[in-house]
């Protein structure tokens, strides 16, 4: 449970921090802004689940292997995608 309490702890981090690039020095627009709360739901709820279906908290880092990076990789793509497509 901890582990999904990170991730989305990472995941709005990383959201934020795009946020902040993107539109620095300035506040985002009104419409972007209610595009990104509107959109920050189905990314939490799409990345959580792919983690959940690959399977991500089952694995440690010191005995990650390549079949592990895979398994990471699909996890993103697949809660990017479905973000995406809900979006």
């Amino acid at each position: 449970m901890i582990f999904y309490l990170g991730d989305a702890i990472a995941t709005l981090g990383a959201l934020a921090l795009a946020t902040l690039v993107r539109f620095a020095p300035a506040s985002p627009p009104a419409e972007e802004a209610a595009v990104l709360l509107r959109a920050l739901p189905i990314l939490l709820l799409a990345r959580l689940a792919a983690g959940y279906l690959f399977e991500l908290s089952h694995w440690s880092f010191r005995y990650a292997g390549i079949s592990d990076l895979r398994r990471l990789f699909a996890a993103l793509g697949l809660g990017t995608f479905l973000a995406w497509a809900g979006i």
